[in-house]
């Protein structure tokens, strides 16, 4: 979201720290106020709060550190302020967050603003702020589709720390020589369990919301994988590296000797691990000849060539469905610690 106008009343650039409108009691600024606890509670639910604003960075951290708000700058996983296109920065953030353009929902009270944004990037979803009546804007987030989860995991709680701690990621991986060299600096550990009830809503949120890295797309009910867990091996993964935890990121359902579905969050992308994920599930099924298949949706292209890059062998092809068996399996770039948890 935008800050002038949207996150307090008035522009920071004229008006200054004193005269800007964020207040509990009065009005405009109490307008400001509850909107703020809103995405407060938002955040909370498991969204993810980032802030585009033109205006100079050290002018908005002096508003958070002198006023007091119901948001603090803690509570927003990235910030873009500076005199870019808002285009620009929301691009930005997505590709420092590992997120698709499509998750996103920006918030400005200026048209211009909106419109550049659906010109430059129509798939993201752009609403407008009342900044001439605000305590209009107390409806908004009502109006936005899919803003909020039915059950909470601990994953979503901590997501904003997560992104956070993603960002840190990023900044590592630009000072770093080579791909190689900031991998091994973030001393990645892997955890793995399996049939894990006390994972089973994570695990069924994951199959459910899971759209690039996810090889067959299918989607399960926790109903649907308590009973995949009762006749068959549902496997959850776990990266911890030296930023923090970054909770349950990958899932694979195996049906007897046939992998059913093998996915990983966008948020874990980029330091192969999916081939030490894949690596345990050949490993603890080392008596049967796997199998494995890969139905092409919308979104899935990047890992249409996963299984051939990691030891199997193409079998069929009929349609959007290609079938594979392994072969010698996969071969991941480096060793990573690797612990089976309860």
């Amino acid at each position: 979201m935008d800050a002038d106008d949207t996150l307090w009343g008035g522009i920071l650039g004229e008006d200054g720290v004193e005269g800007i409108k964020v207040d509990p009691i009065n009005y405009p600024g109490v307008a400001y106020w509850r909107f703020q606890e809103q995405l407060k509670a938002a955040k909370a639910s498991g969204l993810i709060l980032a802030l585009v604003s033109k205006n100079n960075d050290e002018d908005v951290v002096e508003v958070f550190t002198k006023l007091r708000m119901p948001l603090s700058l803690d509570d927003f996983a990235i910030r873009r302020v500076n005199w870019s296109t808002k285009s620009e920065n929301i691009s930005s953030i997505a590709e420092s967050l590992n997120l698709g353009l499509d998750s996103i929902v920006f918030i400005d009270d200026n048209p211009f603003e909106i419109e550049q944004v659906r010109h430059a990037s129509p798939v993201i979803d752009c609403y407008q702020f009342p900044a001439s009546a605000p305590e209009n804007g107390l409806s908004l987030l009502r109006s936005v589709a899919h803003l909020g989860a039915w059950k909470l995991t601990s994953e979503d709680v901590a997501k904003t720390k997560l992104y956070a701690q993603e960002v840190k990621r990023q900044e590592a991986q630009s000072q770093a020589q080579t791909l190689e060299e900031y991998l091994k600096s973030l001393e990645l550990r892997l955890e793995y369990g399996i049939n894990r009830k006390s994972e089973l809503i994570r695990i069924s949120q994951l199959t459910n919301k899971t759209n690039q890295f996810n090889l067959t797309t299918r989607r399960y009910s926790e109903l649907d994988i308590d009973n995949l867990m009762r006749e068959h091996k549902v496997y959850d993964f776990r990266i911890i590296d030296r930023y923090g935890d970054m909770g349950i990121v990958g899932i694979c359902i195996l049906k007897d000797r046939h992998i059913d579905t093998f996915l990983m969050s966008c948020r874990a992308l980029g330091r192969e691990v999916e081939a030490t994920m894949l690596k345990i599930i050949c490993d603890t099924n080392a008596d049967k000849t796997l199998t494995a298949e890969y139905i092409k949706s919308a979104k899935n292209q990047m890992v249409e060539s996963f299984y051939i890059k990691n030891g199997f062998w193409l079998e069929s092809e009929m349609d959007l469905v290609k079938r594979f068996h392994l072969d010698s399996g996969p071969t991941p770039l480096f060793a990573i610690p690797i612990l089976e948890v309860d």
